[in-house]
């Protein structure tokens, strides 16, 4: 509905307080993309750095061999989830439509976040079966 000059809008002036946290609020939002990105570019080098010291520790008796393949599959599965969310979400908005850059920002972080979430699992089940080898072989 249109206001029309008979027609007057009541409402309070927002305090400085909500002022503050809703321009906090804007630039918490930018920020996390940043973010996002910049944690996913350190687990992609963190990632490649793990599969080839696994590649290359794959034959040393340091390690129980039964596991390794699983290791090196779950590192390569982290680089390639971590590399996934860095690429662009391929959906191109229009600057001037605030709907569908809205959507694009807020779909591009959805994936980010999974991206992130599966790159951090594999690593962890990683690192527990990288563990359990070094104990079982030692047993």
């Amino acid at each position: 509905m249109n206001a029309t000059e008979d027609e007057k809008q009541v409402g309070e002036e927002p305090s400085v307080e909500e002022i503050f946290y809703a321009e906090w609020g804007l630039e918490l939002i930018k920020e996390s993309l940043t973010f996002l990105n910049t944690t996913l570019r350190q687990l992609v080098t963190l990632s490649a750095a793990l599969l080839g010291g696994a590649i290359a520790v794959s034959d040393k008796p340091l390690l129980k061999t039964d596991l390794m393949p699983a290791v090196a599959v779950l590192l390569f599965a982290a680089l390639f989830f971590s590399t996934l969310g860095l690429l662009p979400a391929g959906r191109v908005a229009g600057i001037w439509d605030a709907d569908a850059v809205r959507r694009m920002v807020r779909d591009g972080m959805w994936w980010k976040r999974w991206a992130l979430k599966l790159t951090v699992f594999s690593l962890l089940a990683a690192m527990f079966c990288m563990v359990v080898a070094v104990f079982a072989k030692h047993q």
